[in-house]
C-alpha cells in the first residue's frame, strides 16, 4: 500500500485468450536482515494489503494497454487523529494526500480496513469535507499536486483493537484519450495506523496477577524483549555506536533483538546510554562504568524492516536507573485484547553469585531499592510507572504521556 514494488513478472504470450497468474506471496526485492533470533531469513512478504497492475504490449509499438491510470497520481500523506466525540464516542481523523494530474479526478473512494484486513466502511471522497479548503473538493487535482485533508468520522461501534488501514483509490478523467473510451483507476494506496480504541481502564497489576495466578498466559500471548548483559555490552553482543540518544554529547549503542508490537507498526528496541569514563592502561583503553543504563524505546517502523533505528524513536518508555540494575521486558496481550509493553528494573548491587552472563546466575534483589515497573499503552500513548518494595506494596507512581515523566538521568 505504500507504493513500493515488491514483485514483478514478465510473461511471453503469443495467442489471444485468457491467462491466470497466482502470486506465491514472495518478494523479489527487500531487506531480509535483522531477523529475530532463531528465525531464518525469508522472502515472504509481510501480512498486509497489496495492489497490482497489468500492462500488455502487442507486436506493434502503438499496441499497448494497461490496467491502471498513467495520468492521475496519488501521494498519501499523514493520517492524524483529531479527537473523540465525548457524547457519541465517534472518532475523527484527518487523511492527507496529494492529487497530481492536469485534470480533476472523476471519482474517489476512501476505505477503512480492520486488523483482519476486512473492509469496515467506505466513503465517497466527493462527499467528505477537505479541512485545507473548507470545501468538498477532494477530487480536485493539478500538475504540481493539489493537497487535501479529508475529515473522516468513524463510528465507535465499528472499531476494533489493533492496526487499521486507510486506503484511497481514485479514477481519472481520461476516457476521451483512451482507445476503449473508459476512465482508469489509480493504484490503491494506503496508510497503516493504530486506531485509538477507548475502553474502560483497569488496574494493570490486578490483571497481570490474575493471569499469572490462573495460568491463563500462553507463550503466544507474551513476547520477550531480549536484554543482553552486561551494561555496557561487551563482545560479541557489542554493536557499533549509533549516536547520541539522550543529548549528553556522548554516543550510545543499540542492542539486538528488537520486537514488533503485534497488529501495529510499532517496534520496541533496547538502547544503552553510556555513563562512564575511559581510562588508558597498559596500552589499552578501558571503559569504566559510572552508571550506564538500559533505555527501552518505541517508535514507528517507517521502512518496515522490523528494526528500530534512532531516527524512528518516538518515546522512551522504560529505563534502568541503577548502575547494577537487573532488567526484563516483555510485550503482553491483556484481557481487553490489546498489547502492552512491560519493563521492570531493580537494583542488584549486593549480588554475590557471580557473573550475570552465566546461565546459573540468579539475581539477588536489594530490598532497600524498589523495583520499578513501566507499562506502556501504545494505543493511547499512556505510560504507567509502578514501584514495588518487594513486600507486596505496589504503588502507582506516575500515569501520563512518557514525555512528562521525570526521567533520571536525562
Amino acid at each position: 500500500m505504500d507504493g513500493v514494488k515488491v514483485y514483478e513478472l514478465t510473461e511471453q504470450k503469443i495467442c489471444p485468450g485468457s491467462y491466470d497468474f497466482t502470486w506465491d506471496g514472495t518478494m523479489k526485492n527487500g531487506n531480509y536482515e535483522g531477523m529475530p533470533d532463531g528465525e531464518e531469513p525469508t522472502n515472504i512478504a509481510p501480512e498486509g494489503l497489496y495492489t497490482f497492475d497489468v500492462e500488455v504490449t502487442g507486436v506493434a509499438p502503438y499496441d499497448h494497454d494497461w490496467l491502471r491510470s498513467k495520468e492521475l497520481k496519488v501521494v498519501l500523506g499523514a493520517v492524524e487523529e483529531l479527537g473523540v466525540d465525548e457524547e457519541t464516542g465517534d472518532h475523527f481523523y484527518s487523511v492527507r494526500y496529494f492529487l497530481i494530474d492536469r485534470r480533476n479526478a472523476s471519482k474517489g473512494t476512501l476505505y477503512l480496513y480492520d486488523p483482519n484486513l476486512e473492509i469496515l466502511q467506505t466513503w465517497d471522497v466527493s462527499g467528505l469535507l477537505c479541512l485545507d479548503h473548507e470545501a468538498k473538493d477532494g477530487l480536485v487535482a493539478n500538475p504540481e499536486g493539489q493537497q487535501h485533508a479529508l475529515l473522516v468520522r468513524i463510528p465507535k461501534s465499528i472499531l476494533k483493537p489493533g492496526q487499521h488501514y486507510f486506503v484511497l483509490n481514485f479514477t481519472d478523467n481520461s476516457s476521451d484519450i483512451m482507445k476503449n473510451h473508459t476512465d482508469k483507476m489509480t493504484l490503491h494506496i494506503g496508510h497503516p495506523m493504530t486506531v485509538v480504541y477507548q475502553v474502560e481502564d483497569f488496574d494493570f497489576y490486578a490483571t497481570v496477577d490474575y493471569l499469572y495466578a490462573n495460568k491463563l498466559l500462553t507463550q503466544d500471548e507474551i513476547i520477550t524483549i531480549r536484554v543482553v548483559y552486561p551494561c555496557p555490552p561487551k563482545p560479541p553482543n557489542a554493536l557499533p555506536l549509533v549516536g547520541d540518544i539522550d543529548g549528553d554529547r556522548t554516543t550510545d549503542w543499540d542492542y539486538p533483538g528488537d520486537r514488533r508490537v503485534p497488529e501495529t507498526n510499532y517496534v520496541v528496541g533496547v538502547f544503552g546510554i553510556r555513563k562512564g569514563i575511559y581510562v588508558s592502561m597498559l596500552g589499552s583503553t578501558l571503559f569504566i562504568n559510572r552508571g550506564s543504563y538500559y533505555l527501552l524505546t518505541i517508535g514507528t517502523d517507517r521502512n518496515n524492516d522490523g528494526l528500530l533505528q534512532i531516527n524512528e524513536i518516538e518515546h522512551w518508555i522504560g529505563y534502568c536507573p541503577y548502575p547494577y540494575g537487573v532488567n526484563s521486558g516483555w510485550i503482553q496481550r491483556e484481557k481487553d485484547g490489546r498489547w502492552y509493553v512491560h519493563w521492570t528494573s531493580y537494583n542488584d548491587y549486593i549480588r554475590t553469585d557471580g557473573n550475570p552472563s552465566t546461565r546459573d546466575y540468579e539475581p539477588i534483589r536489594d530490598l532497600g531499592e524498589p523495583m520499578i515497573h513501566f507499562i506502556y499503552d501504545p494505543y493511547r500513548n499512556i505510560l504507567k510507572v509502578y514501584t514495588d518494595d518487594g513486600n507486596g506494596n505496589k504503588r502507582l507512581a506516575y500515569q501520563g504521556s512518557p514525555e512528562n515523566y521525570p526521567w533520571w538521568p536525562r
